[in-house]
């Protein structure tokens, strides 16, 4: 779960929780997809083993805009395939 604080969500770098990434990918860098809607945007995750943080990447910028995100918009990131797409959910800051 991430929440949106960047005043322009697409210069963001969400980051994921180490302990979920290293469950989950055996590599420090990962191709996933985000899903929102019937709509999908290839990411990159990033893991640092120095600084044990994971972060979205590449592809953010693109998934941001399209899905229109917003300060204080709080994204749940659902891993649906056990390897590599993301179901994304959004719940806007004026839920």
């Amino acid at each position: 779960m991430v929440k949106i604080k960047d005043s322009d969500p697409r210069r963001s770098r969400p980051n994921l929780s180490a302990i979920f990434y290293r469950k989950y990918f055996k590599k420090n860098q990962q191709d996933v997809k985000l899903q929102f809607g019937k709509e999908s945007w290839p990411a990159t995750i990033i893991y640092n083993p120095s600084s044990k943080n994971s972060f979205i990447s590449a592809g953010w910028s693109s998934f941001a805009r399209a899905s229109k995100l917003e300060v204080g918009d709080v994204c749940v990131f659902e891993l649906i395939n056990g390897k590599d797409l993301f179901d994304v959910h959004i719940c806007r800051a004026q839920c």
